[in-house]
């Protein structure tokens, strides 16, 4: 089972109808593995002398060397398309 699978399991179980035991646990599971999957980010500038600069989608500003954002620590995706 990959990461979107389970996360996808898990989002199920926390809208069953009964009483699931620890939903603020598996709520905080979740918000983990989303951050597991890498995203693109976002182009903020081009400044001359540094080339392009980065953001993350939490705000923090990121560089190509770096695989996960050092605010968040959401997984960057540096593929190009």
């Amino acid at each position: 089972m990959d990461e979107l699978s389970a996360k996808r399991h898990l989002a199920s179980v926390i809208r069953w109808e009964g009483s699931v035991p620890d939903k603020d646990a598996l709520k905080i599971a979740i918000n983990a593995m989303e951050k597991r999957i890498p995203i693109k980010p976002y182009k903020r500038a081009k400044l001359e002398g540094f080339g392009n600069i980065y953001g993350c989608h939490c705000g923090a500003l990121i560089e190509t060397l770096y695989d996960f954002c050092p605010r968040c620590g959401q997984a960057i995706d540096w593929t190009e398309e």
